[in-house]
């Protein structure tokens, strides 16, 4: 049986798992900052009885509370900082089923996509490399490009949004900003929904949500999500796959004053991959972009995340005028990553690989294999009380995230095979599949004297302490430091010398660095409806690897100032943010091709103004939107080209995949009311991205693109249910455009450029009672 047949029986089934949920209930996702929605919780960070599942199915665009910016459920309004959040009645509306396209709904976000199905973010104009899950990090180590995999939104509440160096509460990280991910909680109010999915891409998706109490007395909660799908590309030749994400997670409240949570997730996935297509001149080659450059008799890559999480909040101390609460996390992730490629080869030289005048494009078989282990955990204690008329709101902290991981190669990723030769304007299909055998990549790596194995082992603590002060009940201030140690140790073998052929052979030096993070800033509300907000922070981030002289690199030093304006409109209904800010990365490694040793070289700065607005103008007319203008400069960098065989000056160019200006807009008109179960919906949405650097050398461009979305549905009721159909259309006026070049994996980006998604609609009926 295929794996599309399989699948469709699946969701013909999928119903009983709603009634099964409950024996699945320990199956749940990472950790969870249990207690009540963001809704139910914007005046108290401590658990409460309430039920913390009041806003299940909740239509609302807004998000007037974010956690992640200060560790503290605090208002967006009132946070000196830029955060934004889509919630999940986006996600629904547009039917987003990866993190990638919900985070088309945040300014100055892009996608950077990788070779190997992998991807990273982009935040005004610096690639973000971790995940944050629930507030925890959740990996990965130091082979970026390849721990985070395919994100299903299956289990995602809301997506938030933290702009500007994080390291102050979160530790060492990248310094455009952090993503977390909050996943579905537990309610004490029983909830069950089944939705089908059918696309134009023989798109195959089936949802399962439920949720409710497992006792009288409701201080046993439980909630289990699944998604099953399959699909068969028509945006791109070949690319097919199938896959699954489980997730569940059980609350118990034994006392009043404490809650503890539990979850697992797993997540399975299995897809064709694709290469991208090259760089002609200064723009990418003028074929179809459907046409992949990789072959039908490709095998299958596949992806396996497991997670497990346990949280705890307990109410330490409360009166009329003091409280204390301590909030403690755990995380556990395992990631195991098998692909397989045709790659372009010499990959590192882009007039090795591919030849302008013949079309020929030089080959061979790759494959990849990483292993990553992750723990985090962290302890809070927050304090709430007034000295003197001030407010005050203090977080002190102790966090711990410990990653090991283990990546080989296999094939001939440097040597080519004549025998896979390809013309890119007539290419040739049907690859033996003895090609693609562990026997045939052992063989290549025989002629390059082995292949690449390679470790890492991290390790970073820190303690960190922050106050939030108000005063006059319109002024808010904020200042906090973090101290910071990291261990980290990254080996690999030497391709040019005498490579070790075992994991165990694998030499991993272990050096160790300590920064210190501090962070300021301040929040003056001049009407009820406007606010006025300016900060500064500075993050210590760990440079992985090692020089020509086999010593650890110099930590990286981010630096951000900030200012912008805050505002309610429409009776609250409607927030919005515009941010200005500078941010200054110094300390940046580059990688040199010859040795695969790095060195320190860069500084870069980025510039920019930021608007995002969500909510609603009245109660039919919901809107998500945002605009980004980013000017992000390589102020000093020596980038190495493979061509030429020497390094070369790019400061002054601009830094590669950030457009100056992007933006989109979505708007949904319910002609009963946004909170009606009942009546007919609209939506319309455009989203643009100017051109972009390809790469450091600004050698070529991606071309500007505007894409339009669609949305037609209609819900109803029938004997006691909720039902709703809905028919989306994604870049309706099927637009050629490219997402981004690939920066990540050691290849020319001129070798690897990846195409958009064209024209897909997709077919939903959703039933929840």
């Amino acid at each position: 049986m295929t794996p599309s047949r399989l699948l469709r029986g699946v969701s013909a089934g999928a119903s009983t798992f709603v009634f099964m949920s409950a024996a699945f209930a320990q199956e749940a996702l990472p950790t969870i900052d249990v207690g009540a929605d963001s809704a139910a919780r914007a005046n108290a960070t401590v658990p409460s009885r309430a039920t913390p599942g009041d806003a299940i199915g909740s239509p609302s665009y807004a998000a007037p509370n974010a956690s992640s910016a200060m560790k503290t459920d605090t208002p967006i309004f009132v946070t000196p900082a830029s955060i934004q959040v889509v919630p999940r009645a986006v996600i629904d509306d547009r039917k987003e089923n990866s993190v990638r396209e919900a985070l088309q709904n945040v300014s100055g976000v892009w996608f950077e996509p990788a070779l190997g199905g992998n991807a990273v973010y982009n935040i005004r104009g610096f690639r973000t490399f971790s995940i944050f899950r629930n507030e925890l990090r959740a990996g990965p180590g130091a082979f970026v490009f390849l721990a985070l995999g395919p994100l299903d939104t299956s289990n995602v509440e809301s997506i938030e949004v933290l702009k500007g160096p994080a390291a102050m509460l979160y530790g060492k990280g990248d310094p455009g900003g952090m993503i977390s991910l909050n996943t579905k909680k537990p309610s004490a109010t029983p909830h069950y929904s089944v939705e089908q999915q059918i696309g134009s891409s023989a798109l195959y998706r089936t949802l399962v949500d439920a949720t409710g109490p497992l006792n009288d007395d409701k201080t046993l909660l439980y909630r289990f999500t699944g998604a099953f799908q399959s699909y068969d590309s028509t945006s791109r030749d070949f690319v097919s796959g199938d896959g699954f994400d489980f997730a569940g997670a059980v609350t118990w409240r034994p006392f009043e004053q404490t809650e503890i949570t539990y979850e697992v997730e797993v997540s399975k996935q299995r897809f064709k991959q694709e290469s991208g297509v090259i760089a002609l001149g200064n723009r990418p080659i003028q074929i179809p972009t459907t046409r992949n450059l990789q072959d039908p008799n490709l095998p299958y890559s596949n992806f396996l995340t497991l997670f497990n999480g346990v949280s705890v909040k307990h109410k330490i101390y409360e009166n009329a005028d003091m409280s204390w609460t301590f909030n403690g996390r755990f995380l556990a992730r395992n990631y195991k990553d098998d692909d397989i490629n045709l790659v372009p080869v010499d990959g590192f030289a882009y007039s090795s690989a591919f030849d302008p005048a013949t079309g020929v494009l030089h080959r061979n078989v790759f494959a990849q294999h990483y292993h990553e282990r992750d723990w985090a955990w962290n302890a809070d204690v927050i304090g709430k009380f007034d000295t003197f008329g001030v407010g005050h709101e203090v977080l002190l902290g102790y966090d711990f995230n410990k990653v090991t991981g283990e990546y080989r190669t296999y094939g001939g990723g440097y040597v080519a095979d004549p025998d896979l030769d390809v013309n890119v304007w007539a290419p040739w299909r049907g690859v033996p599949s003895w090609k693609f055998t562990q026997a045939n990549l052992d063989s290549w790596c025989a002629q390059v004297s082995g292949c690449q194995p390679g470790r890492l082992k991290q390790q970073n603590s820190g303690f960190y302490a922050q106050d939030h002060i108000t005063l006059f009940d319109r002024l808010h201030i904020i200042g906090g430091g973090r101290w910071d140690y990291a261990v980290h140790g990254y080996g690999y073998s030497d391709f040019f010398g005498n490579p070790p052929t075992t994991m165990e052979q694998v030499n991993v030096p272990k050096y160790g660095e300590h920064g210190f993070s501090p962070r300021a800033g301040v929040l003056f509300e001049a009407t009820p409806w406007l606010a006025a907000f300016g900060d500064w922070s500075n993050s210590f981030g760990v440079n992985n690897g090692k020089d020509a002289n086999g010593q650890p690199l110099r930590p990286q030093i981010s630096e951000q100032w900030e200012g912008g304006l805050k505002g309610k409109f429409f009776d609250d209904r409607l927030t919005a943010t515009l941010a200005f800010y500078q941010l200054t990365k110094t300390n940046i490694a580059t990688a040199d091709l010859s040795t695969l040793n790095t060195s320190i070289t860069g500084n870069v700065r980025s510039r920019g103004i930021e608007l995002d607005i969500s909510g609603r103008i009245d109660d039919h007319l919901s809107v998500i939107g945002n605009y980004a203008h980013t000017r992000t400069k390589i102020l000093k960098l020596s980038d190495y080209s493979s061509d030429l065989g020497t390094y070369v000056d790019v400061s002054g160019r601009w830094w590669p995949n950030v457009p100056r200006n992007s933006g989109s807009i979505w708007a949904k008109y319910d002609w009963n009311g946004y909170a009606s179960k009942e009546g007919a919906s609209f939506g319309l949405g455009v989203r643009y991205v100017d051109i972009r650097q390809g790469d450091n050398q600004n050698t070529f461009q991606l071309p500007a693109y505007a894409v339009l979305d669609a949305m037609v549905g209609y819900k109803w009721k029938y004997e006691g249910t909720n039902w709703n159909a809905q028919l989306n259309f994604k870049n309706l006026t099927d637009t050629r455009y490219y997402q981004g070049a690939d920066q990540f994996t050691n290849f020319d980006p001129r070798l690897s450029i990846f195409p958009g998604e064209r024209f897909q609609v997709i077919g939903s009926l959703k039933v929840e009672y």
